[in-house]
C-alpha cells in the first residue's frame, strides 16, 4: 500500500488535477443550470413553475405523464429543485419558490467557460428530450447516442477539460496493474468497457508483454466499435466478449478463476446490488488475483441528468443508495466491511482528500 500511495502522490504532482470548483463560479452555475433545465421541462409540459404555485406529487406525475419505470428520475428532479432552493417540499406537496432561466444560464456558461460549452450544450439537448424519453416515446439510446454510436460522447470527452480526479485514478489503476503483473503472463478482463476510456489508458502499455486482454461489455455494439478501434494487427492480444456483470459470469460462458485481474471504470455502481456484483465478478478471478475499479464517488447533478434517462442508472436496490447510484467513499467502505475478500482498499486514503474527491480507486484482492 505504501507503493500505491507513493504513486498517487507522484501523479498528483505530475497531473495537477483540478476539481470543478477550481473554475471559479462554474460549479455553482452548473448546479443552477441543472435545476433550471428541470423547471423548463416542467413548464413546457404544462406545469406552472411560478413562485407560490404548489402541486401534489401525484398531480405533477400525472401532468408530466412519466412512466413508472422513470419514477426515480422524477424523485431526483424534486431533490435537485429543493436542494437548489427553487422549491420546497411539505409532505407530498411541492411548492415552487424561485425561478432560473435555463437559456440565459447556458449562454452565461458558454460565454464565461467556452471550453465546457460542448458538454453543457449536450446536457441542454438531453433535457429537451425528457418529454419523449420519460413518457416512453423515445428510447434513451437515441438521446445518448444520437447518431447511433458513441461519437458525440467521445467528442465531448476528448474536447472538454479534464476536471476532477478521474484521470489521476485511471492512471493509478494502470500503474498498479502493471506493477502487479510484473513479467508473468497475465489475463486481464475489462468489464463494462463501453467507449474504451479505461482501455485507452491501459492497452498501450501491454504491447510486448505476455498478456491477454479481454474487452467485455453487456452491449454487443460496443464490442463491434472496439474491434474497429483496436485493430488486431496492432493489438493482437485483445479479445472481445459480452458480459453482464450483474449476473453470474459462469452462466454466460466465462471460465471460473480464469483471470488474473479484472478492471473497470464506472461500471460497478450501475448494478442493483454492489456486494452481489463484486461477489459474482470475483468468480472469474483466480485466488489471490485482483479487481481494480475506478468509480465516481460524488453526485453531480448534471451527470444524473444525462445518464438518468436510462433505466439502468436508477436500478440500485441494496439499502445503501437512495438518491444517486454513485456511492460515496464512506458507502464504499460500508460495502468493504460486509464483503468477504482477502483485501479491500480505497484510494485516496487521506481523509482530507476523500472529503473532496470525485473519484476513487478500489483495490480488491480475492
Amino acid at each position: 500500500m505504501t507503493l500505491v500511495c507513493e504513486l498517487e502522490e507522484e501523479l498528483f504532482s505530475l497531473l495537477k488535477p483540478k476539481l470543478l470548483d477550481d473554475y471559479l463560479g462554474l460549479e455553482e452555475l452548473a448546479n443552477d443550470f441543472s435545476a433550471a433545465l428541470i423547471l423548463r421541462y416542467f413548464r413546457d409540459e404544462g406545469v406552472s413553475v411560478e413562485p407560490g404555485v404548489s402541486y401534489s406529487f401525484s398531480e405533477l406525475e400525472s401532468r408530466l405523464k412519466i412512466e413508472p419505470r422513470h419514477k426515480r428520475m422524477f424523485t431526483f428532479f424534486i431533490h435537485v429543485l429543493t436542494t437548489r432552493g427553487l422549491a420546497q417540499q411539505a409532505g407530498d406537496t411541492l411548492e415552487f419558490v424561485g425561478y432560473k432561466d435555463a437559456d440565459s444560464l447556458l449562454k452565461k456558461i458558454v460565454g464565461l467557460y467556452p471550453a465546457f460549452g460542448l458538454f453543457f450544450t449536450f446536457l441542454d439537448g438531453c433535457a429537451k428530450k425528457y418529454p419523449l424519453v420519460l413518457t416512453g416515446k423515445m428510447p434513451a439510446a437515441h438521446v445518448l447516442f444520437p447518431a447511433g454510436d458513441s461519437a458525440m460522447l467521445e467528442k465531448i470527452y476528448a474536447n472538454t477539460p479534464k476536471v476532477g480526479y478521474e484521470e489521476l485514478y485511471l492512471e493509478l489503476l494502470k500503474d498498479v496493474l502493471l506493477e502487479k503483473m510484473g513479467a508473468t503472463h497475465s489475463v486481464v478482463v475489462e468489464v463494462g468497457a463501453g467507449q474504451g476510456i479505461l482501455t485507452d489508458v491501459v492497452v498501450p502499455y501491454l504491447a510486448g508483454r505476455s498478456s491477454e486482454y479481454v474487452f467485455s461489455d453487456i452491449g454487443g455494439s460496443f464490442l463491434k466499435q472496439a474491434e474497429k478501434k483496436y485493430p488486431e494487427m496492432r493489438y493482437p492480444f485483445i479479445n472481445y466478449k459480452e458480459y453482464d456483470i450483474s449476473k453470474n459470469p459462469l452462466d454466460q460462458g466465462w471460465n471460473k478463476e480464469a483471470a488474473d485481474f479484472v478492471i473497470g471504470f464506472n461500471v460497478v455502481h450501475a448494478t442493483s446490488n454492489i456486494a452481489t456484483t463484486l461477489e459474482e465478478t470475483a468468480k472469474i478471478v483466480k485466488p489471490g488475483g485482483w479487481m481494480f475499479f475506478v468509480e465516481n464517488v460524488k453526485q453531480q447533478f448534471w451527470i444524473d441528468m444525462i445518464y438518468g434517462v436510462t433505466e439502468g442508472w436508477w436500478c440500485f436496490d441494496d439499502g445503501i443508495r437512495t438518491i444517486s447510484p454513485l456511492l460515496t467513499c464512506d458507502q464504499w467502505l460500508q460495502v468493504a466491511r460486509s464483503a468477504n475478500f482477502k483485501s479491500f482498499e480505497l484510494i485516496p486514503q487521506k481523509s482530507e482528500v476523500r472529503k473532496k474527491t470525485d473519484s476513487a480507486l478500489l483495490m480488491i484482492q480475492k
